[in-house]
């Protein structure tokens, strides 16, 4: 029978017990009175008076709570509110003189706080020094996931293109950091360039790039071609005389070509010794200042009111003769009288286009965060500052909070923080340790391989990712507290340890929805966190039965 319906059958008049005789055995072993110690023993002051009735106080320091899934009746005696009952009961209380008013308490915690917010201020003046070097560590993860990516990327399409990667080329691709990149090089410019660094580098080898060619002559139109070089004077399209003037230089300059032109007979042959006359003026020099051609490369003058509100337009031919006249270059020379011949043939000689020669270069790879707008790197520098203030201030900020709670704490509360809090601890460092080492590089690698799959360029901006990497090692850090969450529903007698491994397999796919919420929308870093989770699961099994709560004394003889 439990307590309750033991109590309700027997008569109670104002808090008070049937009488029972002094000494007699009724006294002391009457079920009532020995469930009722049990009960006291650990909740209440009781005492038996000489007149039979029992004495029922409440303790005001003691916890009157029970663990049982009811309030118990608590009984107080009429004799309790004379006055040398509660001076006793006052002399008994050993917290009377430790007592602080709420003033008193709202004091302290303001102090508590200005403490706190002094230690902030410091950490937080400490953190702003250290902000840029913080920053580079938590972009850290990122450049080392980007450049990775890009030379296993690189490394597979060498492999693709030429069947094997050499261990140079492998060497330059891990050790240095440097990737390949496909571009078109102009051999023009590149002839150039290798003559401007090192003339002696090219001697006597003929590399110039703006000569005609046999591909340069159409044709169908070598014989046409033939005749207006041979009789200049059959030209009937000529209203600036620009073709007698090519007929005329050639002439005078090599005129074995012109009777090689007139002995010419297949369109073949004639290609080629077009191709060679027209090369042997290239490199006159006052073919373009010809006042044949001055209206082609001359600028025309504008008024001050044009040139006022409008800039000059200038074509390619203009733009090539005004860089000829402050400086010349021979290869600019030869580059604009093979275009200014072109214009005097009107078309039947193809113009002059680049032969791209496909090169690689080798670049280091840039894999640094962009921020989008000027004041995003301020901001983010102060974030930093901020976070790593907090960081170095935590401890001071922890010990006053701690200061303050304790005080109201009981000796076994107090040894209860003190050797949980380190396990908590420790579960949250290795939760962060776990997202540093292991989980941002296999989820980098997972968006950036998705990212290449789809053709994307991944362009990371500081502000999204800073907030990427303060998010995930906090939720891993805060899931890792699994084990102690167990334990404190099981001390407060929600779930016992059989429940807990009855119930395994709901548990385990409570811990994957709940990693799946905490994590980004990825797999792996789902089952990262849920693999773990499901370990810590048992090992929380494992500190309920090492540390088990305090049994109910008066639990066995409660009905449910």
């Amino acid at each position: 029978m439990g307590l309750p319906r033991v109590l309700d059958e027997v008569p109670v008049c104002k808090g008070s017990l049937p009488p029972f005789e002094a000494g007699s055995e009724s006294q002391t072993s009457h079920p009532i009175m020995l469930r009722w110690r049990r009960f006291c023993r650990y909740y209440l002051n009781c005492s038996l008076q000489g007149n039979g009735r029992l004495l029922i106080e409440v303790h005001p320091q003691l916890p009157c709570t029970s663990p049982l899934r009811y309030k118990p009746t608590i009984l107080e005696s009429p004799l309790s509110s004379s006055s040398s009952q509660r001076k006793e009961r006052s002399s008994d209380d050993l917290f009377e003189k430790t007592r602080m008013s709420f003033g008193e308490h709202l004091d302290e915690l303001r102090k508590t706080l200005i403490r706190a917010l002094i230690g902030v201020a410091i950490g937080s003046a400490f953190g702003f020094s250290l902000a840029t070097p913080v920053v580079k560590i938590l972009t850290g993860p990122l450049e080392r996931a980007i450049i990775k990516f890009n030379q296993e990327r690189a490394a597979d399409q060498i492999l693709a293109d030429q069947g094997w990667v050499g261990p140079e080329t492998q060497a330059m691709l891990n050790r240095r950091e440097r990737t390949p990149r496909a571009v078109l090089v102009d051999p023009g410019q590149l002839v150039t360039a290798l003559r401007n660094v090192s003339p002696s580098f090219l001697e006597g080898l003929d590399l110039q790039p703006w000569r005609f060619s046999i591909d340069s002559i159409p044709e169908t139109e070598a014989e046409t071609i033939v005749r207006m070089l041979v009789e200049p004077g059959t030209v009937q399209n000529d209203p600036a005389g620009r073709i007698s003037l090519v007929t005329s230089r050639l002439s005078g300059s090599s005129p074995d070509l012109i009777a090689k032109l007139k002995t010419a007979g297949k369109a073949a042959e004639a290609r080629g010794v077009i191709a060679e006359a027209l090369n042997s003026l290239l490199d006159d020099r006052s073919l373009s200042g010809d006042p044949a051609f001055a209206e082609v490369v001359t600028v025309p003058e504008q008024g001050w009111m044009t040139s006022m509100f409008s800039t000059p337009k200038t074509t390619p031919l203009q733009q090539m003769k005004s860089a000829l006249d402050k400086a010349f270059q021979p290869d600019l020379n030869r580059r604009l009288n093979r275009a200014l011949i072109t214009v005097a043939f009107q078309g039947k000689i193809l113009p002059q286009q680049l032969d791209l020669v496909p090169m690689e270069i080798w670049e280091r790879t840039d894999a640094r965060p962009q921020s989008l707008n000027p004041i995003e790197g301020f901001m983010i520098w102060l974030k930093a500052g901020l976070i790593t203030g907090l960081v170095i201030s935590g401890p001071w900020v922890f010990y006053q909070v701690w200061s303050f709670v304790a005080a109201g704490l009981y000796p076994h509360e107090k040894k209860q923080v003190h050797v949980f809090l380190p396990i908590s601890l420790l579960l949250f460092v290795l939760g962060v340790l776990l997202v540093f080492l292991f989980v941002f590089d296999t989820v980098l690698g997972f968006f950036l391989g998705v990212n290449f799959s789809l053709g994307i360029d991944m362009q990371p901006r500081i502000n999204e990712w800073l907030s990427f990497v303060l998010f995930l090692p906090l939720g891993f850090g805060l899931a890792f507290q699994l084990p102690l969450v167990m334990l404190f529903l099981n001390r407060i007698n929600v779930f016992s340890v059989s429940s807990y491994m009855s119930k395994w397999r709901i548990a385990i796919m409570v811990i994957f929805v709940l990693a799946m919420i905490l994590t980004p929308a990825d797999p792996l870093s789902m089952i990262m966190l849920a693999v773990p989770l499901t370990f810590l699961y048992f090992f929380g099994v494992l500190l309920c039965q090492w540390f088990p709560g305090r049994k109910d004394p008066f639990a066995s003889h409660y009905t449910e």
